[in-house]
């Protein structure tokens, strides 16, 4: 039978290595003088849910002396976890003395030309500042909050480097 393998959504198979059960006399794979290789499938491809595949053994190229190779009944699991990707604040300008602007997010991440559009989200990221009105001309920081967020094959997380609102200064005319 094949180990088992994990990897994450959106990434290639790993390589499938195999398990052999059965020796005698003290023997181990590296004792038996076997010729040929296991070769392993699974229906599992790069674009495949996150969800628990089987591995699939086909042991006909396999030959030794003192063994018959049958492959296990119990197959290999290749287990595909969530991919990560980051939330942010896209950066965002205005006035002293006017309200924030409405605040868009920025995902990276994204696997198999996916975007947020194509990926079933469920939510939407809470995205603040500290600023208010009153708040001096300068840059705030906007944080992402991800606690809302959700999709099969994604987990989220705030983006190390938060998104930037930029105060300017007001026009008077005089």
């Amino acid at each position: 039978a094949a180990n088992n393998e994990t990897r994450e959504y959106g990434t290639a198979n790993p390589t499938f290595s195999p398990v052999y059960n059965g020796f005698r006399n003290g023997d181990d794979i590296t004792m038996i003088n076997k010729a040929g290789d296991a070769a392993f499938s699974t229906d599992a491809t790069i674009t495949s849910d996150v969800d628990v595949y089987d591995i699939t053994a086909d042991v006909s190229a396999l030959s030794s002396k003192n063994y018959q190779f049958a492959a296990r009944g119990n197959k290999g699991k290749l287990t595909i976890g969530q991919a990560t990707l980051t939330v942010a604040a896209e950066d965002a300008e205005r006035e002293y003395g006017l309200a924030n602007p409405t605040f868009s997010p920025v995902y990276a991440g994204f696997r198999n030309s996916e975007d947020a559009g194509k990926i079933n989200l469920s939510g939407a990221p809470g995205l603040t500042t500290a600023a208010t009105v009153d708040s001096a001309v300068g840059v705030y920081d906007i944080a992402a909050d991800v606690s809302a967020l959700s999709s099969k094959n994604y987990k989220f997380i705030p983006r190390g480097n938060k998104g930037k609102l930029t105060i300017g200064q007001a026009t008077l005319t005089v």
